[in-house]
């Protein structure tokens, strides 16, 4: 994908920090009167408790934007306003920001929140089956999301390996996709909506998780993005037919004529059939009606954080439904650290990796 103009980009840097309260001389920004705060985190795909840490506002006050209760002003309506019209642009600023502000170190609050049995037990076996089904498939999602970051982040000034990288994270988003679509479909709309609809589960789900599962099926019933990919290339393999298309149409491509490699290395774990993605994404991008590699690319990895940003919201909704139902009004946390944890947007995974054990040579 093009990277933007360093001029864009310093001018981005420049507003940003002006949103962030910093003196900026020169600097003109139109503020406009409101921002669809909700549309805008929902686009970057990140939960209310990682996008107030990212905009650095409280959860508590995220909310009230969110619900209208209030607005966002000054500063961080301008923040806002930035992210609603380029969000990965300003992101990669923000990063920036981090990078050159923080120290690559930090302090983690985790806390532990013992569940009571006794609750667990007064759980139907459908709920109980469900309750656990949900962490389970949200755990999934946001491994998925955090290996996209890690994989995203790094900056190759290799050419091979920029090319073996974008498979390895275009391997990672196709999983993505397939866990979200399999999270909606088999779980969500086959077995918890039909369960809560007719009355079957005693939790009752608050007006946030009603207004984002009406979300969802809205998504859903305009959109088959995510089940194109999934059913033909996330947990299935293309048919001969469909094979062989895609090898036509990236046979056709001028932009690929010196792309029809393999890189093979000693080990199996440094080694990328590269000509095989090539023909595979170009069946991918015709599912997805994308113009380009680098378009669908982007277009994929917008549509995945979407919807697990309503995933996110909904699953935050039916969780809080079963505390309130079946276990204590004030549950017990108790606080621990974890210490010296990288940055998110620090940390990268390379796809070359040396075998050699540690303390041993070659």
């Amino acid at each position: 994908m093009k990277k933007p103009s360093k001029r864009i980009v310093r001018g981005l840097r420049e507003a940003v920090a002006h949103a962030r309260g910093d003196k900026v001389a020169g600097i003109r920004i139109h503020i406009p009167q409101t921002v669809n705060v909700l549309a805008v985190r929902r686009q970057m795909g990140l939960s209310q408790a990682a996008f107030s840490q990212r905009i650095g506002v409280s959860t508590g006050t995220l909310r009230n934007w969110e619900q209208g209760r209030r607005k966002p002003e000054g500063p961080a309506r301008v923040l806002l306003a930035l992210l609603q019209r380029n969000p990965r642009i300003v992101q990669e600023v923000l990063h920036y920001g981090v990078h050159k502000k923080r120290n690559s170190e930090h302090d983690i609050d985790v806390y532990r929140v013992p569940l009571a049995m006794e609750g667990l037990k007064r759980m139907s076996n459908e709920e109980r089956a469900l309750f656990f089904l949900i962490g389970y498939a949200e755990n999934q999602i946001a491994l998925m999301q955090k290996l996209v970051i890690f994989l995203t982040n790094a900056d190759y000034s290799d050419q091979v390996e920029q090319k073996v990288a974008a498979v390895q994270t275009q391997i990672i988003v196709r999983s993505m996709i397939g866990i979200i679509f399999e999270t909606w479909e088999k779980l969500i709309k086959a077995r918890l909506l039909p369960r809560l609809e007719s009355g079957q589960l005693k939790i009752k789900l608050n007006e946030r998780g009603k207004t984002t599962i009406a979300e969802l099926k809205n998504h859903f019933g305009q959109s088959s993005l995510l089940s194109k990919i999934r059913n033909s290339f996330a947990f299935h393999y293309p048919n001969d037919e469909y094979m062989n298309k895609a090898f036509k149409a990236a046979s056709n491509d001028d932009d690929l004529k010196q792309e029809w490699n393999w890189y093979l290395a000693n080990e199996r774990t440094n080694t990328c059939y590269f000509a095989s993605d090539v023909v595979l994404f170009h069946g991918i991008m015709e599912a997805a009606g994308g113009k380009s590699l680098a378009e669908t690319q982007q277009k994929l990895m917008h549509e995945a954080q979407k919807v697990h940003g309503l995933l996110a919201d909904f699953f935050d909704a039916v969780m809080e439904a079963f505390m309130k139902e079946y276990f204590p009004p004030q549950l017990t946390g108790y606080r621990t650290m974890v210490r010296g944890a990288p940055n998110l947007y620090e940390f990268s995974i390379p796809f070359y990796a040396a075998t050699t054990e540690i303390g041993k040579t070659a």
